[in-house]
């Protein structure tokens, strides 16, 4: 979780990660220079599963995105910003489905898109599955709050998100790591994306 002064929905995106039915997991947070109660709120759980980390200066969300990648030391890796919300079957469904296939290095689900006056699903019919690449040239069609990713395909790139992106920095990783594994895709609503003025 990457956080630049996200206080407004931060406690609400947290409760969603300890509410997973799965409960092997830790929390790598990255404080871009956050000036608001940000961290306070992280305080607030008193859990050692959060290992909580200030950057020097604020980053790009490219480089901020990269730094906390680099303190996780699991297999897995999932991604939630500060504003959005998992579903607490999110982790359970989709990494029995990204284990099924050694070629597998990508896993999405369904997710809403919300605000405070409506909501819509991302998905209408399944999206592309298998070894996507071209597709996502064609159309990118990933919200990074859906992605479950395996390590061992991020190592295998020449580098993980790249530094000199802000907001492209998700779609330019997940193009690299389709170039050389498949996309799955689970067909179940298990995020959701919220929409408003602040979004980053």
């Amino acid at each position: 979780m990457n956080c630049y002064n996200g206080e407004n929905y931060l406690e609400e995106a947290l409760e969603s990660i300890f509410k997973q039915t799965i409960t092997n997991w830790n929390l790598i947070f990255w404080d871009n220079c956050s000036t608001d109660k940000s961290k306070d709120i992280v305080d607030s759980f008193r859990s050692e599963k959060i290992k909580y980390f200030k950057s020097n200066k604020t980053t790009s969300l490219g480089l901020a995105r990269k730094n906390a990648l680099r303190e996780c030391d699991g297999e897995i890796v999932a991604f939630l910003d500060t504003d959005d919300v998992r579903m607490p079957n999110k982790l359970e469904c989709q990494i029995p489905i990204l284990l099924a296939d050694s070629e597998n290095g990508i896993c999405i689900s369904n997710t809403i898109f919300f605000s405070r006056k409506k909501e819509r699903k991302l998905y209408t019919k399944p999206p592309p599955q298998g070894y996507v690449t071209n597709d996502l040239l064609n159309k990118y069609f990933i919200s990074l709050e859906t992605v479950v990713l395996k390590m061992e395909k991020i190592r295998n790139l020449d580098q993980d998100f790249s530094e000199r992106y802000s907001h492209i920095s998700d779609f330019d990783l997940l193009l690299r790591i389709s170039a050389i594994s498949k996309l799955t895709y689970c067909d179940k609503v298990l995020s959701k994306w919220r929409i408003h003025n602040n979004n980053r």
